[in-house]
């Protein structure tokens, strides 16, 4: 259950373009990231490479848009 809370979490938050990024970045198509991120069964490397790009992506896109006003 705490996956299911991270994977909705992750969806929530990524911004506009992040699952293509995502397939960009983990070498698999969008439809399996989209299968993933509604909650779908999934291999457990799928899910990890998901989770910890995604992570990834959120941070950056964070610091593009917060971190630029000094």
């Amino acid at each position: 259950m705490q996956n299911n809370t991270k994977i909705t979490e992750l969806k929530k938050n990524l911004p506009l373009g992040g699952i293509a990024e995502l397939a960009k970045r983990t070498d698999l198509s969008a439809i399996t990231i989209s299968n993933i991120l509604k909650g779908k069964p999934c291999r457990m490397e799928n899910m990890k490479k998901v989770i910890t790009e995604g992570n990834k992506i959120i941070s950056e896109y964070k610091e593009l848009t917060e971190g630029t006003s000094k």
